[in-house]
């Protein structure tokens, strides 16, 4: 409303994957003004990746569903997302080690402004969106 846009920027490493989700991102959408989505190509392992694509882009909040979490309780996205003081973050984790390592960033976070929601998960809550959405087609 009132000329507001929001742009949505997806990053993985597969381009074809990427634009498949873009244009069912756009085609669910379809009919809203000032609604954007593009994909990047990211592999965000790989050091300063990115760093150099959030700092070319004016990010207001970073969901971080890519993993691995289990095995690698490195928070490489969740560092970077302090660095770059995106005001919110929210990831899917659950493995103790990955949730301990986050936690102690706690006071990085809270410097850069950034409102880290760590263990948003897939159940209960991802789990629950996805019922409502298959009634949703269902019916």
């Amino acid at each position: 409303e009132g000329g507001s846009e929001v742009q949505l920027e997806l990053a993985g490493r597969d381009p074809q994957k990427g634009q498949a989700a873009v244009d069912e991102i756009m085609g669910e959408l379809q009919g809203l003004d000032g609604v954007m989505c593009s994909f990047h190509r990211l592999d965000w392992s790989l050091p300063g990746a990115l760093d150099e694509l959030l700092g070319s882009l004016n990010v207001d909040a970073l969901l971080h569903t890519a993993g691995p979490f289990d095995g690698d309780p490195e928070t490489g996205v969740l560092a970077a997302a302090i660095r770059a003081k995106v005001p919110v973050y929210v990831d899917v984790s659950d493995p103790m080690a990955y949730i301990a390592k986050a936690r102690s960033l706690s006071e990085a976070a809270k410097d850069s402004d950034t409102m880290a929601l760590i263990c948003a998960g897939a159940f209960p809550g991802f789990s629950n969106v996805l019922a409502v959405e298959c009634a949703r087609r269902l019916c």
